[in-house]
């Protein structure tokens, strides 16, 4: 591990731990997968994300797994938000609300920071705007779930076969697309899962609940190891063994998260996961798109590099959830 990596490391333990120090909030609620407690999962998963991108740029892949994690935790947490709120609002302004939430942040990020107007080119714009092909992976593969959710509950004759839509779309990606798709290709429909046999999970005892998680922890730490095995590595050229051990290691990582929280209560309290988790999408455009094209501009390296890449993502970050709301409001 290098100096840099430490470092950022340490900054951001000491940043959550003074913010946490400063800033006192009211007691949250620790029910599973309440809202307060997703909350904090999309803190931690967007943490995760962050990690793996920040570190890889410092050179080191020992953050490799948890950019895949968090993406998962992400994702399970979407579908899962997405049942619940379809059992108390049904489809009503559906569109609409993913078009202020999630398109319209993307489109802002992209036309402010991403898009070359000096190389004009109509079908790299729509295809953006659209999300058809866009630069972000993850917001085409959102968009495809929420269409084949929508789908199959728009339409009563197809909502019977809700079931085996989801697995044919989730054999679809895996066999077909790409590696960052294949691996992620249970997740979201893990989310719809949890929401419909929710009360079935409250339920378990604690000793279950306790196997459940330690299952999970087990199989993301056996794929892992599977992973660097010599042997296996070589044959990675087999997509179908590297997808599975993929899926394997992020889904099961993510569930150990989402299901172990639980019993780091203390966590639940925290403010800056908290807050890190309310301006999580936000942090993920910035991080990504807004942050690199700022500092491209300040060759500065190294120690300060780290400094300013967080410090700028979390206040752009802000600033922008800020913005979106206000703009949420006038719509």
């Amino acid at each position: 591990m290098n100096k840099q990596v430490l470092f950022e490391i340490l900054l951001i333990v000491f940043v959550i731990i003074i913010y946490t120090l400063i800033k006192k909030g009211a007691k949250r609620n620790k029910k599973l997968l309440s809202i307060d407690y997703t909350t904090v999962l999309r803190g931690i998963a967007i943490l995760m994300a962050y990690l793996q991108h920040t570190m890889g740029g410092l050179g080191s892949r020992l953050f490799t797994p948890l950019g895949g994690g968090g993406v998962a935790i992400f994702l399970i947490i979407s579908g899962f938000g997405l049942s619940e709120s379809y059992k108390r609002k049904g489809l009503t302004k559906y569109w609409k609300r993913k078009f202020l939430h999630v398109f319209i942040p993307w489109i802002l990020i992209f036309f402010t920071f991403q898009y070359d107007f000096t190389q004009f080119n109509i079908l790299t714009l729509v295809g953006n705007i659209t999300l058809i092909k866009p630069i972000p992976w993850y917001l085409q593969y959102l968009l495809l779930w929420y269409v084949i959710f929508y789908i199959t509950h728009r339409f009563t004759l197809i909502q019977k076969y809700e079931n085996i839509v989801y697995i044919l779309a989730a054999l679809c990606i895996f066999l077909f697309w790409g590696d960052l798709q294949a691996e992620q290709s249970v997740t979201f429909i893990l989310g719809i899962m949890i929401s419909r046999y929710l009360s079935v999970i409250m339920r378990l005892s604690k000793k279950r609940m306790f196997i459940l998680v330690a299952s999970m922890a087990i199989l993301a730490i056996l794929s892992l190891s599977i992973k660097q095995i010599p042997i296996v590595r070589e044959n990675f050229s087999n997509k179908i063994l590297f997808h599975c051990i993929q899926l394997c290691l992020k889904t099961s990582l993510a569930l150990t998260v989402i299901f172990g929280l639980q019993y780091v209560t203390k966590i639940l309290n925290n403010q800056f996961l908290a807050l890190t988790g309310k301006i999580s999408y936000e942090i993920y455009l910035v991080h990504l798109w807004v942050i690199p094209a700022i500092l491209a501009y300040y060759p500065v390296k190294n120690f300060t590099h780290i400094c300013l890449f967080l410090i700028l993502t979390y206040i752009i970050s802000f600033l922008f959830n800020k913005l979106n709301k206000e703009l949420i409001m006038k719509l």
